[in-house]
């Protein structure tokens, strides 16, 4: 069987070389492929050889069902090889040239016929790649490395950021030695978790043998697989890093009030050294359960916009606090009117004050039963004084749907409904308090 040395014969190839007029003169099967190129797409090949009709060339021929003719894929001076070591080496070198020129996975499932059929060697299999693999998608992944008996030859493109998130690594499990709170709580210093599980662990990273809809045991490659695209990838795989190897500086500080102490002290500063770690992170650190018993509890519902639903009108008698005596007098008359089907509710009638009042009565009333979410904060000390402060959003199911601070906070949305009367129309900040009627003073 063929095999590669420094001695191997001059092939040309049809990716890298000019197609001297080739054509064939007979030609027997060497082999037949079917190639998956996708999902629903699939193509079959038959791969032949023979001479050209010139008799100077031995030539490896490809057939193919999504195309008429045959074409030359790779050649030789005719002569120089013979019987099996012919085609033996004309296919893989193909095969090589085909890394060049065409889809990587489509030489990869020739090889892998080749190689089940008993044309080549299965020490194929064995032979390094000198580059690596990229470019190569399947159902929205890309492959982030290609395992080999050397170890991983990773995509060119997520090879920096491996290698430093390997160093942090490395850095936190010696340093976890010497500090055992640090090994139960940062990711990358788990004891035990080597770099594979951690990948798994935390970047869904799948190993699958390649080409994946061949049988394991023909495949020449184990390939990693990442969902999503190279650059984000490697993105995300630098900001893992950089948020334990920043977690770290707080894991190591011997209690959860030093934790408070230094992060009181960075609020303060405005250096926000800690801004972009996780809200829940910080919270644990300083020895908090996120929206647990502890937590001071306020319930927001939602606000309905006002609408005439066929009924506003009858509200109108609860504007008396809010507008003055005569105004009051004509929207009762209105109201009258309404009821006894001698006019027709129209908003476009109300001032804005009034539609504003009634946006907030509406609101108010059974403001509880429209609650959608809680909002647990919870407060921290320094021992100067200084309060740390966190905020959980917690959903109808009891779920902790978002989180703020120390930093920053956010709006939490809806209105406030554990005191009716401190509900504020979003728009305007007004409560009804506020837009109670006052009469004007006489001048002097």
């Amino acid at each position: 069987m063929f095999t590669p040395s420094m001695t191997t014969p001059r092939f040309y190839n049809s990716y890298q070389d000019q197609d001297p007029g080739l054509t064939p003169k007979s030609t027997r099967l060497v082999f037949k492929a079917m190639i998956y190129h996708g999902m629903g797409h699939q193509e079959n090949q038959w791969i032949r050889v023979g001479a050209d009709d010139t008799k100077q060339w031995d030539v490896l021929w490809l057939r193919t069902d999504w195309d008429e003719g045959i074409v030359p894929l790779v050649w030789m001076a005719k002569g120089t090889l013979r019987g099996r070591a012919l085609w033996a080496g004309l296919v893989h070198a193909w095969f090589l040239g085909s890394k060049l020129g065409q889809p990587y996975w489509t030489g990869q499932q020739v090889l892998s016929a080749a190689v089940r059929g008993g044309f080549i060697s299965a020490e194929l299999k064995e032979w390094p790649y000198q580059v690596p693999v990229h470019g190569l998608r399947d159902c929205g992944s890309f492959i982030m490395a290609i395992e080999q008996k050397d170890g991983l030859v990773m995509h060119p493109e997520v090879d920096e950021a491996l290698r430093y998130l390997v160093k942090i690594k490395s850095d936190l499990t010696s340093l976890a030695v010497a500090k055992p709170r640090l090994a139960e709580a940062n990711d990358l210093a788990e004891p035990g978790v080597g770099f594979g599980k951690l990948l798994i662990k935390h970047f869904n990273v799948q190993a699958k043998h390649f080409p994946p809809q061949l049988p394991e045991a023909e495949c020449v490659d184990l390939a990693l697989w990442v969902y999503g695209e190279p650059k984000e990838f490697a993105r995300r795989v630098r900001s893992f890093a950089d948020k334990q190897l920043l977690l770290s500086e707080l894991q190591v500080l011997p209690s959860e009030q030093d934790v408070i102490e230094v992060l009181a002290e960075d609020i303060a500063s405005k250096i926000r050294r800690y801004e972009q770690l996780d809200t829940d992170d910080l919270a644990r650190l300083c020895g908090i359960e996120p929206a647990d018993g502890d937590a001071d509890r306020t319930t927001y519902a939602y606000w309905f916009e006002l609408e005439d639903d066929g009924e506003l009108h009858e509200m109108i008698s609860e504007l008396k606090p809010y507008v003055s005596p005569a105004r009051f007098a004509k929207l009762e008359r209105w109201k009258e009117r309404i009821d006894e089907g001698e006019a027709e509710f129209d908003m476009a009638k109300l001032t804005a004050k009034e539609k504003e009042v009634l946006a907030l009565l509406r609101n108010t009333e059974d403001c509880s039963d429209r609650s959608f979410r809680s909002v647990c904060s919870h407060v921290v000390e320094s021992r100067k004084g200084d309060r740390v402060v966190f905020e959980f959003f917690v959903g109808d199911g009891g779920d902790i749907e978002d989180s703020c601070g120390p930093y920053e906070f956010k709006e939490p949305g809806g209105i406030n409904c554990d005191d009716p009367d401190e509900i504020e129309h979003p728009e305007t900040g007004n409560r009804l308090c506020d837009l109670r009627w006052k009469p004007r003073r006489p001048k002097a």
